[in-house]
């Protein structure tokens, strides 16, 4: 996929490029919400999750609103989609647990900023993690840490990318891809909230886009 060039533009409307979540927001979206499935609580009983074998049936799921027809998504297929979340993972050197991510349009995304984040507002990507925060640096002589463990739920507002992505010179493959990009890093623990922090995550995106293998 090609690098795209394009400015940063967070001010000209509210949450351009995502609200994250911590894991204590989407434990508690978890307890209150039929919109995100995971049984996060019978998961946490489970033998297997304090260990490296997944309750999960697979790595990465993909689910598409009933509402979308097959163009609104840039003709990405669920393949593609698991792969580039793939990917991203791989190239952070992250562990992928499970990753289930959401293509929907605006009810859906915009009612979750408003539930959890308490956004009341349309936004591109909302990302809810379910890993533990990461732990304080170690001393330099301390063994060093395991890789972070990646797991939690990607929402893209695909009606966004459809608004916003000739105003960037992307196309609507690319616009989702770049929203999907963005949610993964915040699950691998990356952050937007100060504007270093924003220009990092826009080079990984701009990087990972650039190297991903695509048809």
């Amino acid at each position: 996929m090609r690098r795209l060039d394009r400015r940063w533009d967070r001010g000209l409307r509210p949450a351009t490029r995502s609200e994250t979540a911590s894991s204590c927001t989407a434990t508690t979206a978890l307890r209150h919400s039929s919109r995100i499935r995971l049984d996060f609580y019978a998961r946490m009983d489970s033998p297997s999750y304090a260990d490296d074998i997944s309750p999960y049936a697979d790595d990465v799921h993909i689910e598409v609103s009933p509402s979308l027809a097959p163009d609104d998504t840039g003709g990405l297929s669920s393949d593609t989609l698991a792969d580039l979340v793939r990917f991203v993972v791989d190239a952070e050197d992250g562990r992928l647990r499970h990753v289930s991510l959401v293509l929907a349009g605006h009810e859906t995304v915009r009612s979750l900023n408003r539930d959890y984040l308490e956004h009341d507002y349309n936004t591109d990507v909302l990302a809810f993690s379910f890993s533990e925060p990461a732990s304080p640096p170690e001393p330099a002589d301390a063994d060093p840490p395991p890789p972070p463990l990646v797991e939690g739920e990607v929402y893209v507002d695909v009606e966004t990318a459809a608004e916003r992505h000739d105003e960037f010179g992307a196309s609507l493959e690319e616009e989702v891809c770049r929203y999907i990009v963005h949610g993964v890093l915040h699950l691998l623990g990356y952050t937007d909230k100060t504007k270093d922090a924003n220009r990092t995550m826009h080079r990984l995106e701009d990087r990972y886009l650039a190297a991903f293998p695509s048809d």
